[in-house]
């Protein structure tokens, strides 16, 4: 850190007296209510930027229309009902908890407190741009895509790296088998795949409002918990300001949701909660942990699609806009938005704090035990609701509507 107390200058710049409250917990809690003041801050300027962002979006019509409303599918896969929402809904809200990270980063950039922060700033802001452009004009999957490959590909060619990561056993995992360059094999090709895997895992949770942001204030609480734990002071500050910042979103886009985060926020997020694990690589193993949820979901959507559409390659199954997602079964079976949320995050910090208070052997244990359920439960869940919807079919067919039925009894 070049001989910098990153973490004691953020306090100095944001120093809050929070005296009266470590009196009211005990004296293990004052690392984490010693950044409170960051999370407050982050919190209040989200919430009073969110409603400029949505004037802006709402005069230059940056709008997501429901399906009733919709002019023409977005491609050839997409089912209109998978627009849940009833009104129409301004984008472009995830500017408001990114750009206190972007300021942030600014910040640390400006303060030359290491090499990386340059690598993770170029990065973010590519992704802020596509997803400023994909909100504006809806640009095509491929071009998405792309914009997350050159985003990822910078940081892989950074001073950042995965060359030896941990195991849920307590040992380590060597990466660093050919150094080629900048380029180090395979870790750097796994960083750039895991870059991928998680703003795309995020991107899948975001069908349902405030779905998406509230599991990522659980992840990256979680996350800053990790932090103060093995001393990752950057891991500490980036999840807190990311973590403030949704919570002062959220309070718009809860259900029913005034705006939502659009392409900005869903590839932003997902980007950023991958840095945010891979530079807190001496608990790697327990952040994979606690990103189970989003990442079976993404794991089990793409399988489905594979074997349903027969799809050639990986772009063409990512076009595909379908309701196979979690939410979506949840909606299936009467679930309310709200309910929904309250069920993915409960889920999410289960498996965290599991993640977190488990080591060793009992860490793999639980590990593995929490795939093998999360796996099962979805495919009994999705084995459920089609069958339903089967029945649903048949009984109505076998008694339809008729005009008169409509006053019978």
């Amino acid at each position: 850190m070049q001989g910098l107390n990153l973490v004691q200058r953020c306090l100095e710049v944001f120093s809050i007296e929070m005296g009266f409250l470590k009196n009211l917990f005990p004296e293990s809690w004052e690392p984490y209510i010693d950044f409170l003041p960051i999370f407050f801050f982050a919190t209040i300027f989200a919430f009073f930027i969110t409603p400029i962002i949505g004037f802006f979006a709402n005069k230059y019509d940056i709008i997501d229309y429901p399906a009733k409303l919709r002019k023409k599918k977005l491609n050839k896969y997409d089912k209109q009902e998978r627009h849940i929402h009833k009104e129409p809904t301004p984008l472009l809200g995830g500017l408001a908890f990114v750009f206190p990270v972007f300021a942030f980063l600014v910040f640390l950039s400006f303060l030359g407190v290491s090499p990386i922060i340059n690598a993770v700033l170029l990065s973010l802001l590519i992704l802020i741009i596509v997803g400023i452009l994909d909100d504006v004009y809806n640009l095509p999957a491929s071009y998405q895509l792309i914009g997350q490959i050159l985003a990822a590909t910078i940081i892989a060619l950074s001073p950042i790296n995965m060359d030896v990561i941990n195991m849920p056993l307590d040992g380590f995992l060597d990466l660093n088998w050919y150094t080629l360059g900048l380029f180090v094999f395979p870790a750097d090709l796994i960083m750039i795949l895991w870059i991928l895997i998680c703003i795309n895992a995020i991107k899948f949770i975001a069908g349902s409002d405030g779905l998406m942001e509230g599991n990522a204030i659980i992840i990256c609480i979680l996350f800053f918990v990790l932090g103060i734990r093995t001393g990752a002071e950057i891991t500490i500050l980036l999840s807190l300001i990311l973590a403030g910042g949704l919570m002062g979103f959220l309070f718009y886009n809860f259900p029913p949701a005034k705006i939502f985060s659009g392409s900005t926020g869903k590839t932003t997020l997902g980007f950023l909660i991958a840095i945010i694990a891979i530079l807190n690589q001496s608990k790697f193993a327990a952040s994979i942990m606690i990103l189970t949820l989003p990442l079976i979901d993404l794991f089990f959507v793409i399988s489905k699609r594979y074997f349903t559409y027969k799809s050639k390659n990986f772009l063409e199954l990512m076009k595909i806009n379908d309701t196979n997602h979690l939410h979506h079964q949840l909606i299936n079976l009467g679930f309310s938005s709200k309910k929904i949320l309250l069920i993915e995050i409960s889920i999410t910090l289960l498996i965290g704090l599991i993640a977190i208070l488990t080591t060793g052997a009992m860490n793999l244990f639980f590990f593995m035990l929490i795939i093998f359920l999360s796996i099962v439960g979805l495919l009994s869940l999705h084995i459920f609701v089609e069958k339903k919807k089967n029945s649903d079919v048949e009984e109505s067919s076998e008694d339809p509507e008729t005009p008169e039925s409509k006053y019978s009894y």
